[in-house]
């Protein structure tokens, strides 16, 4: 990432290191990390953006999820997301971007609690430019 970097280069070597769960606020576009985690990793990175079916990689095997507006997902997604996270915690690393505020969603069931806190083990908020 460049040095105007969305996250310190310190703090985002040791998320990847660890495999820590990062999510992103106020991400409209994730080109630049698109660009970063298929230069930087020698593993699968698997994108969903809303729309797609949410393809997840396979359990056994380390890779890197980027789920771009998280918001979005369906309950059910959101269910298969938990669950996954669960099964692969310490072989996968989960990025997830959001432009909506998470925790309202939560308080309204809409987004489940659970998946909330496993995501939610970094977090930075993007200042967006103004337009």
């Amino acid at each position: 990432m460049s040095e105007t970097s969305l996250l310190q280069p310190e703090e985002w070597l040791c998320a990847r290191r660890t495999r820590t769960n990062v999510l992103l606020n106020g991400i409209h576009s994730i080109e630049e990390i698109e660009r970063w985690l298929r230069v930087n990793l020698d593993e699968p990175v698997t994108i969903w953006h809303p729309g797609d079916r949410l393809r997840l990689p396979p359990v056994a095997k380390h890779g890197t999820l980027v789920v771009h507006h998280v918001e979005t997902l369906t309950q059910e997604d959101q269910e298969l997301l938990l669950d996954w996270t669960a099964a692969t915690a310490g072989r996968t690393w989960v990025i997830s971007t959001t432009r909506a505020t998470l925790w309202p969603l939560v308080e309204s069931g809409a987004f489940r609690d659970a998946l909330y806190y496993r995501l939610n083990i970094v977090c930075t908020t993007i200042a967006v430019p103004p337009g």
